[in-house]
């Protein structure tokens, strides 16, 4: 679940002025952050979360150190318990490098790029729509981004053939 959606508070709020003394009412109500609704970006996001669960549970690994380390951050990234929320979530989407240089420990060197993509991509668009959900020229972004990791995850799949054939595949174009 998107993270915006799952905890009711927005990522990228407004920012008041810095002297909010000197502003009406008016202006101040301007500043109010509108009730979260779902958007398309959320289905986005929340496809992210679906694509990385499958890849950390079921990529293959052989060492058991690497596979203890992946077990124990899949319970962080991942609700296992009605009404907690994993607040790891919220830094990988405020902070996507960060989260990125925690997913480099449990995974091989090319997939945590390959999600930073989508995080980065996502967060751009949050930045540039703020609150205006008519601005569809931001969710394009998001859709380009979704399908760039979707190939990107694809092309890795085919790299490793044998070793990974347990994962499920992907392809973001009909075909």
């Amino acid at each position: 679940m998107a993270v915006e959606i799952q905890t009711s508070t927005w990522l990228y709020p407004r920012s008041m002025p810095a002297d909010v003394g000197a502003i009406s009412v008016d202006e101040a109500k301007a500043f109010s952050q509108p009730k979260i609704i779902h958007h398309y970006q959320h289905d986005v996001e929340s496809l992210s979360w679906v694509v990385l669960w499958i890849y950390m549970a079921r990529l293959p690994e052989s060492d058991p150190h690497i596979m203890d380390k992946r077990r124990r951050l899949l319970a962080q990234i991942f609700q296992n318990v009605v009404g907690w929320f994993p607040e790891i979530r919220r830094v990988a989407m405020l902070n996507p490098v960060a989260f990125h240089d925690f997913l480099k420990k449990v995974f091989p060197e090319t997939l945590p790029d390959i999600f930073l993509i989508v995080w980065l991509k996502l967060g751009h668009a949050s930045h540039q729509r703020e609150y205006e959900f008519a601005n569809k020229s931001t969710y394009t972004s998001a859709y380009k981004a979704m399908s760039e990791v979707l190939d990107k995850l694809q092309g890795y799949h085919d790299r490793n053939g044998e070793s990974h054939t347990d994962l499920l595949t992907f392809c973001s174009t009909p075909g």
